[in-house]
C-alpha cells in the first residue's frame, strides 16, 4: 500500500512539474498584486473626488465667499443680524462688505 501511495505521488502532476505549479502561483500572485494596485489607485481617486466635492460645498457656503458675490453681512454689537426684528430705530449697525466695513444708524424699518 505504501508502495502504491509512493507511486501515485511520483506520478502526480505536482511531483512531475513543480516548476509549472510554481509558475502558475507566481502568475496568480502578479495578477492579485496588479488588482490590489488598481483597487488602491481607484480608492485614492474616489476619495480625492469626494474631498474636492466637500471643499467646493464648503466654499459655496462660506459666508465670506458670499460677500464676493455682492451680498453683505449686518452686525449689531458683533452679533450677526438675520431679521429686521433684531434691530430698533436708532440702533448702530456694522455692515461687512467684501472689502471693508460700514457703520450705520437705523432710521426706519419696513417688514416685507
Amino acid at each position: 500500500i505504501m508502495r502504491l501511495d509512493l507511486l501515485n505521488i511520483k506520478q502526480s502532476y505536482a511531483f512531475r512539474r513543480p516548476k509549472d505549479i510554481l509558475q502558475n502561483h507566481i502568475l496568480h500572485l502578479e495578477d492579485m498584486t496588479q488588482r490590489l494596485f488598481i483597487s488602491g489607485k481607484n480608492n485614492v481617486l474616489n476619495y480625492s473626488r469626494l474631498i474636492d466635492s466637500f471643499r467646493k460645498s464648503l466654499d459655496a457656503l462660506n459666508p465670506y465667499n458670499v460677500l464676493n458675490r455682492g451680498y453683505a453681512m449686518v452686525f449689531k454689537n458683533d452679533d450677526l443680524i438675520s431679521s429686521i426684528k433684531k434691530v430698533e430705530i436708532e440702533d448702530n449697525i456694522a455692515v461687512k462688505l467684501r472689502d471693508g466695513r460700514l457703520t450705520s444708524i437705523i432710521k426706519s424699518k419696513k417688514y416685507e
